[in-house]
């Protein structure tokens, strides 16, 4: 998984905790089709990262193999009968495939210029048979081929299924966000008269959530009647720090933007921090 998406799959496992925990407090919420989507979305990204890294691992277990088979192929079969035809079947019209490659091959294009080379082999056996080269050095060679064929066309399989598996991740990542504000309506509503479950619910749906407690901008607005009652406590507090600044200084009429706070001197024109 991406970080984003392993903080997406933390979310709905939170989430899930948090259904199954108060599942008695939502209610019928619990078996709508929304919270009931949020296990499975859960499982497919965990099911879809362990696919990816499994896969991952057999393809680069299956390109460790391809590197000793190319290199089987080259050393122990085509290298001889290159070295054989070089020295005795320069006049056949076909002598350049029973060469080595030039350049940088890789492994597809060896895999048909060793099947080529079989053929053209097999026409002259008696020539590498006579030079040390077994009588089944031709079908030898095409074993060999075929095996590097086969490592590279279980790398590919592999390549293929991890793609899929990391598709499947992202799927469900981006279901898992509607799915989430599906939800997010049904309990908000249910749980308007409860503030603390309440911030519990906001706190397991965020996504990219390290602790178990509630952040600051989670926790629970007072009343109305509170707020302004604290907001008069507060003004009357910068009143008395602004008269207490004023007779210190014996200087009147400075401005409440002046006054100096736990931060430092505030800039006229910005807010208080």
């Amino acid at each position: 998984m991406t970080e984003v998406q392993r903080k997406g799959y933390t979310m709905l496992c939170r989430v899930q905790e948090f259904l199954i925990k108060y599942a008695a407090r939502l209610g019928s919420i619990v078996g709508s089709p929304a919270a009931q989507e949020v296990g499975v979305l859960a499982a497919q990204m965990r099911d879809g990262d362990q696919d990816a890294l499994t896969s991952r691992a057999m393809q680069t277990g299956a390109s460790a193999n391809t590197r000793v088979l190319r290199r089987a192929l080259w050393v122990n079969h085509m290298q001889q009968i290159a070295a054989i035809a070089r020295g005795e079947l320069r006049h056949v019209p076909q002598f350049e495939s029973l060469l080595l490659p030039t350049g940088n091959v890789g492994a597809p294009k060896l895999v048909q210029w060793a099947r080529t080379m079989a053929a053209v082999a097999r026409e002259h056996a008696d020539v590498f048979v006579t030079h040390g080269l077994p009588a089944a050095f031709v079908a030898q060679l095409l074993v060999a081929a075929d095996a590097l064929d086969a490592s590279l066309q279980t790398r590919l399989a592999n390549g293929r299924e991890t793609v899929g598996a990391r598709a499947q991740v992202a799927t469900s990542r981006s279901r898992a966000q509607y799915v989430i504000r599906v939800l997010n309506v049904q309990i908000e509503k249910a749980l308007v008269d409860d503030p603390s479950l309440l911030a519990q619910w906001r706190h397991a749906k965020r996504v990219g959530v390290r602790g178990a407690q509630v952040g600051a901008e989670e926790q629970v607005s007072p009343p109305a009647g509170q707020t302004a009652t604290v907001q008069s406590a507060g003004t009357g507090a910068l009143a008395g720090t602004a008269s207490t600044n004023t007779g210190t200084s014996g200087t009147t009429g400075t401005p409440p933007s002046a006054v100096v706070g736990s931060g430092g001197t505030q800039q006229p024109g910005t807010l208080a921090a």
